[in-house]
């Protein structure tokens, strides 16, 4: 079993959803490049920049923020997001 990642995905202020990720995907790899990043703050991300890659992959995946408590043990927690 390949290890995981919790990724805390904020929409500032709407709603904060949870998803369990494979550390070596490519979804995956988008949540560690963007770890503290938020579209739409004072930063200007490039069209490249993993947390763009990062919002478009998540329309695909499936939160787990109705499964309380979330159970790891997980390789990296990552907290991004953005901004409304």
């Amino acid at each position: 079993m390949g290890k995981k990642l919790l990724l805390i995905w904020e929409s500032i202020p709407e709603t904060t959803e949870a998803f369990i990720l494979d550390v070596d995907s490519e979804i995956g790899h988008a949540a560690l490049g963007s770890a503290g990043c938020y579209l739409n703050s004072i930063e200007e991300y490039t069209e490249n920049a993993p947390i763009n890659k990062l919002n478009e992959l998540l329309t695909e995946e499936e939160s787990v923020t109705t499964d309380f408590p979330i159970s790891g043990p997980f390789e990296h927690v990552i907290v991004c997001g953005w901004v409304m």
